[in-house]
This record gives structure tokens, C-alpha cells and sequence, in this order.
């Protein structure tokens, strides 16, 4: 194994990892910067440089990333490409020529961009707080944690559940961060994603006095 990409024994990796490393390094915005510069010069213009990735001056959203090749592994390619928010990547290995690796490539995006789109759950929680048994206020504000969207099939959003999973309610004392419940997402039958539902706020558990003093407020409220 050896970190250069060059040809060694015992030295291998899969589509599916190049894929996953690719991933991991667009998610840091600052290597756009870089991958889709087409052209540029160095040493005060007197030195050019060509991005080896043709796929950023000829296809349409094209954001890099990384061509490579070797005598054993061929002709190789990340492509990244982002268009309506949507980012694919497709990984050709092992193609015959450098023009095949672009072709094929541009046939995957191509493909993706046609049959997939992403879905997002714009739908608010069906309520905004859990009441708290024992505790200095009635109830809990809720929240999910994150938003939730995916990549799924044209026309499949349509068959996207939800499921909210909340208690009828819960003890004094909560903390801000809290666990309350979560959200469950599946399509056909086929759990695809979870997002936590938590407490934003602190509800310190009630006492003696405090109970004593909640009870003659009541009370006097009701002899008004």
C-alpha cells in the first residue's frame, strides 16, 4: 500500500472508495477553488497550466475532480458535477483511453441528472412542544435537529413515509439538548433515514415550595 496511487503489489481500491473519498473532500467548499480552474499561469504568467479534467470546460455544472492513470490502472476519473443543488459523482477506472474515461463519465452524470432529484421535507412537526410532568413549566419547545432531504428516483418522492415519534409526554427535569423523540423516513418499506427531535430549552423539575405557590395562584385566580 502506498499513499501516491502508483502501481504496487497489494496495492488496490474500488470505485465505490474513490467515490466515498470524493465525497468527504467536496464537502469542503475550498477545493472548488482549485478543481474547476481550467486554465491558469504560474511564475508570473510565464508557465501554463491546464486542468487535466476536460469534463470542467466541456460539461455543463462541472466541478472536478480528479483524473489519474497508470500503465496497470489505465485511464481513471472523479467526476463531480452540481446542477439544481443536486452534486454526483461518477468514478470510471480502467478505461482503455483518456477520451472513453470523459465519455463514460459524462454518460453517468448524464444519467443521474435525468432519473434522480432530491427530496426534501418541507413539512413542520405536528406540534411544538411535549408537556412535562413535575417540572416548573407545562411544557417542552421541540425541534428536529436537522432537516432532512436525499437523492431518490424521479417519482418516487411519492412514496416517501413519515413517521414522528413523540411521547405523550415526559418528567422533570428536561435539558436543552434533550432526546424527546425522532423521525422515521422509509420508501418501500425500506427505512432511508432518522432525525432526532430534542429539547431547545431547559424545565427545571418543580418543588415543594414552588408547587405550594403555583396551587394558591391557581386558587386565587379561580376566586376572582
Amino acid at each position: 500500500m502506498n499513499a501516491t496511487g502508483l502501481d504496487a503489489e497489494g496495492h488496490y481500491t474500488s470505485a465505490n472508495d474513490i467515490a466515498v473519498m470524493s465525497r468527504e473532500l467536496i464537502k469542503h467548499d475550498m477545493i472548488y477553488k482549485y478543481t474547476t480552474i481550467w486554465i491558469d499561469y504560474l511564475r508570473d504568467g510565464k508557465f501554463m497550466l491546464a486542468n487535466t479534467n476536460r469534463l470542467v470546460r466541456f460539461y455543463e455544472g462541472a466541478t472536478g475532480l480528479k483524473t489519474g492513470s497508470t500503465s496497470i490502472a489505465k485511464y481513471c476519473l472523479s467526476a463531480t458535477a452540481k446542477r439544481n443543488d443536486m452534486e454526483l459523482i461518477a468514478v470510471i477506472l480502467a478505461a482503455d483511453t483518456s477520451d472513453k474515461r470523459f465519455n463514460d463519465a459524462r454518460s453517468l452524470l448524464d444519467f443521474g441528472f435525468a432519473n434522480f432529484g432530491i427530496w426534501t421535507d418541507e413539512e413542520n412537526l405536528p406540534q411544538d412542544q411535549i408537556a412535562v410532568l413535575k417540572g416548573k413549566l407545562p411544557g417542552v419547545m421541540i425541534k428536529p435537529e436537522t432537516g432532512f432531504h436525499m437523492i431518490v428516483k424521479k417519482g418516487d418522492e411519492k412514496l416517501i413515509e413519515k413517521e414522528v415519534v413523540l411521547p405523550e409526554n415526559i418528567n422533570a427535569p428536561v435539558e436543552k439538548g434533550q432526546l424527546i423523540g425522532h423521525i422515521n423516513y422509509t420508501l418501500n418499506g425500506q427505512e432511508i433515514g432518522k432525525v432526532e427531535i430534542k429539547a431547545v430549552q431547559n424545565v427545571e423539575r418543580t418543588n415543594y415550595f414552588f408547587s405550594f405557590g403555583r396551587l394558591l395562584s391557581d386558587f386565587f385566580m379561580m376566586n376572582r
